[in-house]
């Protein structure tokens, strides 16, 4: 500290704002950070919502949601179900490794 209280008083308040203006800049990138989390959240909830949607559809005879699995030049079955989520979990594992 020098020898003038007055130096010694901004010296310390202009501490005391560079704190704060840390801080604030901190929540600022955390609050943007949770906005851009809380849109990917919205974003893969809607897609969840839209697979369930296609997947459980009971008003018909036949699932919305169904895969023909094709073997050579035929189908050898279809998967819509249960069936269809082992298929597309497997498919995904598969394409990541």
């Amino acid at each position: 500290m020098s020898d003038t209280p007055r130096t010694d008083a901004a010296v310390v308040s202009a501490e005391y704002i560079r704190r704060e203006m840390d801080y604030y800049e901190h929540k600022f990138i955390l609050a943007d950070h949770a906005r851009q989390l809380e849109r990917e959240l919205t974003a893969a909830l809607k897609d969840a919502e839209r697979y369930r949607w296609l997947r459980e559809e009971e008003d018909t005879i036949y699932p919305y949601a169904q895969v023909l699995v094709r073997r050579g030049v035929r189908f050898s079955n279809v998967l819509d179900g249960e069936g269809l989520d082992a298929a597309i979990d497997a498919a995904m594992t598969k394409e990541k490794s």
